[in-house]
């Protein structure tokens, strides 16, 4: 029974494929396993019945033998050239898979070469980087103890700099306390002179407030008398307003009532038109427009 894709891929190795496909005859032997295992099997499928009848002679004869072997030899049948190999096929494929075996070898070989010389290599690294581990902590151990010294430093510059920062702000308070009265005082001196000019100027503004009333009292009588007479100014200019636009209303109505006259006049001429028009369209539909139709039927 033939193996399937699958138990080929399974049971044997990417190398025992090779060489299956090698014996098979076929050219390439790359790709994936599975692509491998399916040229196979087609091969096989493609591959005639190989039928090699034995040769017992050959098998049997001593070599001392071998030159009586052609007198007593039983005679073989050759087979058809399609179904038995020649030996230069089995010599080929004997030579490809010696081939094979030794590019295996040779493989096998510069992979254990490979192989040491990457575990030496890496031995190498490893022991570059213990020491470069080694180096960097003794110089995280030199850095230490500069950053010990340096925060020893740190808390001394600290404590220096908080004592001048509590002078200097002892010495700002005291300057700003001192600052602050001489303002304060200041600010007292300026307050009573300013008291001083509001007295005055409220002084000021009662007297001016006497003079406003008065010019408003004058300015009250003023602005009555000039309303007195605009007031009498713009009755008699009303009056005369009207009286104008009664004469001008009177005349407009006269104007009026003669268009309208005018209006009515026209208006009985154009009735009167339009009922000779009338009758002489009558009078055309009648006699005209019959006899002109008579003529043209009758004529």
């Amino acid at each position: 029974m033939e193996e399937t894709v699958e138990e080929l891929v399974t049971k044997h190795t990417r190398r025992e494929l090779e060489e299956m496909a090698v014996q098979l005859g076929i050219q390439n032997i790359g790709g994936t396993k599975a692509q491998l295992a399916e040229s196979i099997i087609e091969a096989r499928k493609k591959a005639p019945p190989q039928i090699v009848e034995p040769r017992p002679a050959e098998v049997q004869l001593k070599p001392e033998e071998r030159k009586e072997a052609p007198a007593t030899a039983v005679e073989v049948k050759p087979a058809a050239p399609a179904e038995v190999p020649s030996a230069a096929q089995g010599r080929g494929v004997r030579a490809r898979q010696e081939s094979i075996r030794r590019k295996s070898a040779e493989l096998r070989s510069a992979g254990v070469a490979i192989r040491d010389e990457g575990v030496s290599r890496m031995a190498k690294s490893v022991s570059a980087l213990k020491k470069s581990i080694e180096e960097q902590a003794a110089e995280n151990k030199k850095g230490i103890a500069k950053i010990r010294t340096g925060v020893r430093q740190m808390k001394l510059s600290i404590g220096k700099t908080s004592e001048e920062l509590r002078k200097a702000g002892e010495r700002i308070r005291e300057e700003g306390a001192r600052e602050l009265n001489e303002g304060l005082r200041k600010f007292r001196a300026d307050l009573d002179s300013q008291i001083r000019e509001n007295r005055d100027a409220v002084s000021r503004m009662g007297s001016g407030a006497a003079e406003i009333r008065s010019a408003m009292d004058k300015m009250s009588i003023d602005f009555k008398k000039s309303g007195e007479r605009i007031r009498e100014e713009g009755a008699k200019e009303l009056n005369e307003g009207l009286r104008k636009f009664r004469a001008d209303l009177d005349s407009q109505i006269r104007e009026n009532r003669d268009a309208i006259s005018k209006m009515n006049t026209a208006a009985r001429e154009l009735h009167s038109r339009a009922l000779a028009l009338r009758d002489e369209m009558q009078r055309y539909v009648e006699q005209d427009v019959n006899k002109y139709i008579r003529d043209f039927y009758y004529g």
